[in-house]
């Protein structure tokens, strides 16, 4: 994704996926800071804005893994 391109909401869960990443990599990251990466970036105006524009949600790879519904 380009920074001129809209974000793409994100699969739910994806932040096990992340902390599995990381843990694969030999990542020393906490999960808190992951939890907290995560809630910053998906309570941005931008990002919300994505959830109305898109009807997909995306995982790691960029492909997608799950509906955006109303819940």
């Amino acid at each position: 994704m380009s920074w001129s391109e809209s974000p793409k909401p994100l699969k739910v869960g994806i932040g096990k996926d992340i902390r599995k990443m990381i843990s694969e990599k030999g990542l020393d990251i906490p999960n808190s800071q992951i939890s907290t990466g995560l809630m910053a970036y998906t309570q941005t105006e931008v990002y919300q804005k994505s959830l109305i524009e898109f009807s997909s949600r995306f995982n790691l790879d960029d492909i997608v893994d799950g509906e955006v519904t109303d819940k």
